[in-house]
């Protein structure tokens, strides 16, 4: 790792590339003798295949980050709620401050937990974005977070995360349509949240055709998937289920849980 501390740039290079000669402590204060970033002998490549900037492409390597909608955290505020202005607003500056930093795609959370951050004809809209669950903001996030985002010419990807029903045990406050009041046979109660059996065929086709609706009426870039596995902590009441979807006579618990993924994976990519 080389710092250069008259430029303020870090380089980072394997250690197959060059061996470099191990860097002197700097002291923060005192300036310090301009040295070269990187071994001249080994120039870092372009940022594009133009030589400048580029906010995209494939020459210029992707560069993203995850925008979180659960509890929040990143985006929309919960201050936010009800005020499409302010959300709109809160949007833009986080692509601006992200582009500023060099990222040219977003990851963003559309399910964060059996919901929607778009009009879906399957599931309720996310409580992230009104404070209530089922109930509509008065514009299509997800279509305006695309136009913002490839406005500066950066990709956008969707995240879903596929199981994960519920972020606590609390069913009151769901919307009617939400996959645990419609569906409870497919649900599993794992520590303190609900997830949706990934051992029932028709529940994995549900949380497939939800996605390909993003798929078939939004121009994402890609479509990105985190947590589609079981929980990894606590137990996982599934004894029934796997008893009554093991046809492929799978001899463990495990491995038919393992084969579930898999197949789930190959559907969707499929689909």
């Amino acid at each position: 790792v080389n710092w250069n501390q008259s430029e303020h740039t870090i380089t980072m290079l394997s250690g197959g590339l060059a061996e470099l000669p191990p860097s002197e402590p700097v002291d923060p204060v005192a300036p310090a003798e301009p040295k070269p970033p990187v071994d001249p002998a080994f120039p870092l490549p372009p940022l594009d295949d133009n030589g400048g900037g580029n906010t995209g492409g494939i020459g210029a390597g992707l560069r993203g980050a995850w925008v979180s909608t659960v509890f929040n955290l990143d985006w929309p505020s919960t201050g936010s709620f009800g005020n499409k202005t302010k959300q709109q607003d809160e949007f833009i500056k986080l692509l601006d401050d992200l582009q500023g930093m060099g990222m040219n795609a977003v990851f963003v959370q559309v399910r964060p937990a059996g919901d929607a951050l778009y009009p879906s004809t399957l599931v309720p809209w996310s409580a992230f974005l009104t404070g209530t669950s089922g109930k509509a903001p008065d514009y299509d996030p997800l279509a305006f977070m695309i136009g913002e985002t490839h406005k500066r010419g950066m990709e956008f990807h969707a995240w879903f995360n596929p199981f994960r029903a519920t972020t606590d045990t609390k069913t009151d406050k769901l919307a009617v349509n939400h996959v645990v009041k419609q569906h409870p046979e497919w649900i599993v109660k794992s520590g303190s949240m609900f997830y949706i059996n990934p051992g029932i065929p028709e529940a994995r086709q549900h949380i497939i055709d939800t996605i390909m609706e993003v798929v078939h009426q939004y121009d994402v870039d890609g479509i990105h998937l985190d947590d589609y596995f079981y929980p990894s902590g606590g137990t996982f009441g599934d004894d029934v289920t796997f008893r009554t979807y093991n046809s492929k006579n799978l001899a463990t618990l495990a491995d038919w849980r393992r084969d579930n993924i898999n197949e789930f994976v190959r559907q969707l990519g499929e689909s």
